[in-house]
């Protein structure tokens, strides 16, 4: 399963499940909506003062699973890091609309952006 085989997927699904692991070792899991991808790179944002990103910056291991109907899935599991290059985040901000909703630019430090390394892909359809 490629990168924007992926991408088309969780964006098909609409909602998908983040799993991160908290600073007491304890698995949370969390609904996420936005997905991109630029020059075959999925990205994820999120605010940066919130938990799941300071989780994934102490412990970027992560899980990704969207579902589309019952007994089709798939399942991503990989490492997730922040993202400070200009270019990068201009791109990506620009790739989804949605973005301006929460974001005044690229550049805003509330902004969260992180790059999944993909480990392994569970692909159940």
């Amino acid at each position: 399963m490629t990168n924007q085989e992926i991408y088309d997927y969780f964006q098909k699904c609409g909602t998908f499940w983040l799993a991160t692991v908290n600073s007491d070792g304890n698995p949370q899991t969390r609904p996420f909506g936005l997905i991109m991808i630029n020059d075959n790179k999925l990205y994820f944002s999120t605010g940066s003062g919130k938990k799941v990103y300071n989780e994934i910056i102490a412990k970027p291991e992560v899980q990704l699973g969207a579902w589309e109907k019952a007994l089709e899935w798939v399942r991503v599991s990989g490492t997730m890091h922040p993202v400070s290059d200009p270019a990068i985040r201009q791109a990506v901000y620009d790739s989804e609309p949605r973005m301006k909703h929460f974001y005044n630019d690229p550049q805003d430090p509330n902004l969260g952006l992180l790059a999944l390394n993909i480990t392994s892909i569970e692909d159940y359809r």
